[in-house]
């Protein structure tokens, strides 16, 4: 299983370490202090969840590593974007990120474009090949603010209303009524 299909194939690799290290797929746009505070926030997170988290908790080694990362993100931040001091800092930590991928990270309601703990219907590839609105290739039309109304209607996910519970369909032989809730309402009409 690809590191990708925990992003429901829509995205590769290195746009999934662009979501998660800077909130956004295309870092080049960001400014140099928001590229450099974003990665900076990432790695915390990163140190977080691998020194603290779980059966592992270590203090001393997560706030040394931290004390080294805000030195490091301190210098970048004083850097110019072209030298290339910041340019190995930079792939310093994003390759760290990328040799500590946990695909776990990627499954959280917060984040954005997370799968939601696998809730949501994971699409095949000749699905994700249907692009209607042209999200995905790029065809995307900015001048209309909506898809004509000839364009037929695709549900996000077209499962059931409910992401917490499968509804039970019984057989016409079991009762589906349910016996405590008209116990309560017998019990509160006779005021008991």
């Amino acid at each position: 299983m690809s590191k990708a299909y925990y992003f429901v194939k829509n995205f590769n690799f290195r746009q999934i370490m662009d979501l998660l290290l800077y909130s956004t797929q295309k870092p080049q746009l960001l400014t140099h202090h928001q590229k450099v505070t974003r990665l900076y926030r990432a790695t915390l997170r990163k140190y977080y969840a691998q020194k603290l988290e779980g059966w592992r908790t270590d203090f001393s080694d997560f706030n040394r590593s931290i004390t080294l990362a805000q030195r490091d993100f301190s210098k970048m931040l004083e850097l110019p974007q072209t030298s290339l001091e910041f340019q190995n800092l930079l792939k310093k930590y994003e390759a760290y990120h990328e040799e500590t991928f946990d695909p776990s990270m990627v499954i959280d309601d917060t984040r954005p474009y997370s799968p939601s703990a696998g809730r949501y219907l994971v699409w095949g590839d000749e699905n994700l090949l249907v692009d209607p609105f042209g999200y995905y290739s790029g065809d995307r039309r900015l001048s209309e603010t909506a898809p004509s109304p000839q364009m037929p209607y695709y549900e996000d996910y077209p499962q059931n209303d409910s992401h917490w519970d499968i509804w039970e369909i019984f057989g016409k032989d079991v009762p589906t009524e349910n016996v405590e809730r008209k116990h309560i309402e017998e019990l509160n009409r006779h005021g008991q």
